[in-house]
């Protein structure tokens, strides 16, 4: 798990920065929803970190992305 992620804002003001709606917004952050390149940029940017950040807290969060929705962890 990573570790010392920064705080950088509440997921209404992110939702507010990035241009996305608050349910987009979480459900990227629950694990409904993994974001684009193009998402994650703008989420980032909101955030105030870099794309190796927000992936990182992502992936903290929710665990590896898997293009099929099978978390590998869990399904061995």
């Amino acid at each position: 798990m990573a570790k010392n992620l920064r705080y950088t804002g509440t997921l209404t003001e992110i939702s507010r920065r990035s241009g996305f709606s608050l349910a987009h917004i979480s459900k990227i952050f629950s694990g409904g929803r993994f974001p684009s390149f193009r998402a994650a940029a703008k989420i980032a940017r909101a955030k105030g970190v870099t794309l190796d950040e927000l992936y990182e807290e992502i992936v903290a969060l929710n665990g590896p992305y898997s293009p099929n929705g099978i978390d590998k962890r869990r399904a061995a």
